[in-house]
């Protein structure tokens, strides 16, 4: 069968709604409660048919992972030069520098603090960068980030890898 991984990740997701579905039904439908006096109701559950359905599920979640993780270490990025793996990677490393410099762009050129205990003198903090330069690194992280998350979308909806898949 032929998939993207954006399908593959949305089959994924659906499979795993039907074993929480499963879990929930498991969990109501394994043990009977009943008062003293009166005769428990014949129980639906059966446990090696239930077992079964969550395998299959399970089965078919781990090779479709399996398949998407494969697809994104061997699928190169067009025009970066290095794998979807890498560059999800390289998107976690670009989202955490884009925070800091955004932090770093919030702090003014000089702060007045009030005096610690023990002190009349007031201190003076002074920002040692270039706010500019910070501004300017800023826009390039984030216009970094955004071709390759551009560019990650489109090979996820585009690109098509083959897994077999049973049943």
């Amino acid at each position: 069968m032929k998939l993207t991984s954006a399908g593959a990740n949305k089959m994924i997701k659906a499979w795993n709604e039907d074993l929480e579905g499963l879990l929930k039904k498991e969990e109501a439908e394994s043990r009977t409660t009943y008062g003293i006096n009166e005769e428990p109701l014949p129980a639906n559950y059966d446990f090696a048919r239930m077992q079964q359905q969550m395998d299959a599920l399970n089965q078919k979640i781990a090779v479709l992972r399996h398949a998407v993780n494969v697809f994104n270490t061997t699928t190169m990025l067009e025009g970066f030069g290095f794998t979807i793996d890498e560059a999800l990677v390289r998107m976690a490393m670009l989202t955490k520098k884009k925070q800091r410099l955004a932090q770093m762009k919030q702090v003014p050129l000089l702060v007045r603090t009030s005096p610690g205990y023990g002190s009349n003198t007031p201190e003076m903090t002074c920002r040692n960068y270039d706010a500019e330069q910070v501004e300017q690194e800023y826009r390039r992280v984030s216009d970094q980030l955004t071709a390759l998350q551009l560019t990650l979308d489109r090979a996820n909806l585009l690109l098509e890898f083959e897994v077999e898949l049973e049943g």
